[in-house]
């Protein structure tokens, strides 16, 4: 299952946590369920978490936007003897922003939790199609004990 840091994030996705609980000889339902479900609810937080970024990601633009036509964020292309701050087109604004540092980086932080966010997905599909294969082998092992 699962387990989340100290601060309640989720660990990064770098081991096989998950599929080292699947052991077909010891089908254990319970077990199965309880790592499914964590897996789930991993991928669940992690895809909020993505969202919200993504959301705030149009705000924060426009906030800087906002600054950059009022004159409060300076034109880093301009020469240094024009670093008057002043107001500028928001035309000029919309295309600065897509150059802005603090804004790059934030489209950066929102790409990073949606990658992470569609790994766990992933994850949790792998764990749901685990427990069909599962059930499928069960199935067929039943059968076959019948047909003695």
């Amino acid at each position: 299952m699962t387990t989340h840091t100290k601060d309640g994030a989720t660990p990064p996705i770098t081991d096989d946590r998950l599929l080292s609980d699947w052991d077909p000889d010891k089908f254990d339902p319970v077990n199965l369920s309880a790592s499914i479900a964590s897996a789930g609810y991993t991928w669940a937080e992690a895809d909020g978490a993505a969202k919200l970024k993504d959301s705030a990601q149009d705000k924060f633009k426009s906030k800087i936007i906002l600054e950059y036509i009022a004159g409060r964020r300076v034109d880093s292309y301009a020469k240094v003897d024009e670093v008057k701050i002043k107001a500028m087109s928001v035309e000029r604004a919309k295309l600065l922003v897509e150059q802005d540092e603090e804004y790059l980086n934030a489209v950066k932080d929102g790409i990073s939790a949606r990658t992470t966010a569609n790994k766990l997905r992933v994850r949790y599909d792998m764990a749901r199609a685990m427990l069909d294969g599962l059930r499928s082998k069960e199935a067929t092992h039943r059968a076959l004990t019948t047909m003695r």
